[in-house]
């Protein structure tokens, strides 16, 4: 029989040790599974259901999976719980890793004010979303669809700086959008 994993982390957790033992353990076994993205370092971001209930696992947690069966197919699809709010940027200073300093030649935070302050007037969802985090799509530019990696952002400095959670950030290549966890 076919044997297939899902697992799924947060950003704080041993997810590659997890994935690691499962090669060790299930070696031809397909591995699929992600990153949550919690709210905050203490706060829980993964879930267990059992028996009508839900446990919600403490930060640093690791939820696996194995699903097994003759005729077990696994087909895997992105669905990063998130939506897109304001205009696609392009990353235009990019100073070091982690690191976006302007957004189309301006202040990466100006640039954040200006889209949230139209969209939240527009959409009171929105307002109510970025309680539980602020996100950043990226892409690469001149990209003909609309998909996005959505990263984490982790703060801002002083003098505008955004600080995101990806190091694959480089200036004149990397489009940005601005995103809201989703509720779904």
């Amino acid at each position: 029989p076919g044997t297939a994993c899902l697992l799924l982390g947060d950003p704080f957790s041993p997810i590659a040790d997890a994935a690691a033992l499962v090669d060790e353990i299930l070696p031809a076994s397909p591995v699929v599974g992600g990153i949550s993205c919690p709210s905050a370092p203490d706060k829980p971001s993964l879930a267990v259901r059992q028996k009508g209930t839900v446990v919600a696992t403490p930060p640093g947690s690791v939820v696996g999976l194995a699903l097994s069966g003759p005729r077990l197919a696994m087909h895997a699809l992105t669905a990063q719980g998130a939506a897109g709010v304001g205009p696609t940027y392009l990353v235009t200073e990019a100073p070091a890793d982690h690191i976006v300093a302007t957004l189309d030649g301006e202040p990466a935070v100006t640039r954040l004010r200006e889209a949230l302050s139209d969209v939240v007037k527009s959409d009171p969802r929105v307002a109510e979303l970025l309680k539980n985090a602020l996100l950043v799509g990226l892409r690469k530019k001149g990209s003909a669809d609309d998909n996005f990696l959505v990263r984490q952002v982790r703060g801002a400095t002083s003098d505008g700086m955004l600080l995101v959670g990806d190091p694959s950030i480089v200036a004149g290549e990397t489009e940005l959008r601005f995103h809201v966890r989703d509720d779904v």
